[in-house]
């Protein structure tokens, strides 16, 4: 009977330890569902920004990388040439090109 009974509470000390060291190891390990996620932010696209001076009729145009989520859902933004600089710092990677009517 003492050497059933220390088998016993030998495997409920190796079990109790696996099940222990299998926690830990979820708990410090990144999920596979975690690691395959994409950043919203990584993800861009090629926008076409025209700027129209209103008084002069003058047109920029600015071709950028930017974020996915950075501009509507258009590839081509119209702004007020006014609002070319503040509208151009979300971009990466700008090109800029001016050219009059």
């Amino acid at each position: 009977m003492g050497q059933v009974l220390a088998w016993v509470c030998l495997l409920l000390v190796a079990s109790t330890t696996a099940y222990g060291l299998q926690r830990s190891v979820e708990a410090l390990a990144p999920s596979v569902a975690a690691a395959n996620q994409v950043a919203p932010a990584t993800v861009t696209r090629k926008e076409s920004i025209v700027a129209v001076d209103p008084v002069t009729g003058d047109r920029s145009q600015l071709e950028c990388d930017a974020a996915s989520d950075s501009f509507a859902t258009s590839d081509v933004l119209l702004v007020d040439a006014s609002d070319l600089l503040v509208v151009s710092q979300r971009c990466s990677h700008p090109s800029a090109s001016g050219e009059r009517p």
